[in-house]
């Protein structure tokens, strides 16, 4: 028994299954060539922050420069940190932010477990209330959120040291507003494909919210530290851990002891009384010797 002749494909049927691999290879194709320049630029970031981050340990030499702490913190002497809002934020009527800020609190809260970081709906003016050096005499709050702008788009937030003032950049706000996203604005690889507005709001309210919880942590006195992909590493990339870490919330602790208890500074030094406080609440073994600590002169 012989087989029937298979019946050739039509020139129309050829035609289509053409078109149809064009139209997908059209359709992909940029998505693939986006994702493949965004992992590339991740790449990039990856390698320069860890050489950024190699560089800075080796100029850690002294006990001082290996705390993951600074002599400094926006905390009450309850150990509290009240949080209230400069007017120009009210100006622009930013919910999105006060709701970015009250996450980014309960993150730090829940890892403290009670409630540190107090954020109000009080409003204080921005040009009369900047800078002050607060600790550690209790007043009216202990950090103000303020909005200003940068020359250097790459900084989205920053803490002042000796101050109470956590600022967010005008070009911070615009991109976590935005829906649209651009290359440059995420080079991490986590954006592939097409995205929906939904999709984009929520990537970048997580972001922001990432970035305000790094920067409450430099309001608790934490220097930039540990790996590249730490709540407190110096560079800020949407895929990095989204609670601090051990280290860091024992660090906090023992911060906040001080900061309830300052007359222990009397008879130790600042560094004694970190290490003695931080074995309190680690279990009784001190900062890792290889642990990074990055001594930049402006957190941001």
């Amino acid at each position: 028994m012989t087989k029937k002749p298979r019946k050739p494909m039509s020139r129309y049927t050829r035609l289509g299954i053409v078109l149809t691999i064009f139209c997908i290879i059209i359709l992909i194709a940029p998505n693939l060539i986006r994702y493949v320049m965004n992992m590339q630029a991740a790449r990039n970031e990856i390698r320069q922050e860890k050489k950024y981050i190699a560089t800075a340990a080796a100029e850690v030499h002294t006990p001082e420069q290996h705390l993951p702490v600074m002599e400094h913190w926006d905390l009450s002497t309850q150990g509290k940190m009240k949080l209230v809002f400069s007017n120009k934020v009210l100006e622009d009527k930013d919910a999105d932010l006060y709701s970015w800020i009250k996450s980014a609190a309960k993150i730090w809260n829940d890892a403290l477990g009670e409630e540190v970081i107090e954020v109000t709906d009080q409003v204080f003016n921005q040009s009369t209330n900047t800078d002050l050096n607060v600790w550690p005499a209790d007043v009216d709050f202990q950090i103000m959120v303020g909005v200003k702008s940068y020359s250097n788009d790459e900084i989205l937030a920053s803490t002042t040291i000796g101050g109470n003032m956590m600022w967010v950049s005008t070009h911070a706000l615009d991109v976590w507003r935005s829906d649209k996203i651009e290359p440059e604005d995420y080079k991490s690889g986590a954006v592939i494909g097409p995205l929906g507005i939904k999709k984009i709001k929520q990537i970048h309210a997580q972001e922001a919210v990432h970035t305000l919880t790094h920067e409450f942590g430099h309001a608790f006195g934490l220097k930039h530290q540990g790996t590249a992909s730490d709540l407190m590493s110096p560079m800020v990339g949407i895929n990095d851990a989204n609670k601090p870490s051990k280290i860091e919330i024992d660090s906090v602790e023992a911060v906040r002891y001080i900061a309830m208890n300052p007359n222990v500074l009397n008879y130790m030094t600042f560094v004694n009384a970190f290490d003695t406080e931080y074995r309190q609440y680690s279990g009784g073994v001190n900062v890792p010797a290889n642990y990074v600590v990055i001594n930049d002169e402006i957190t941001n």
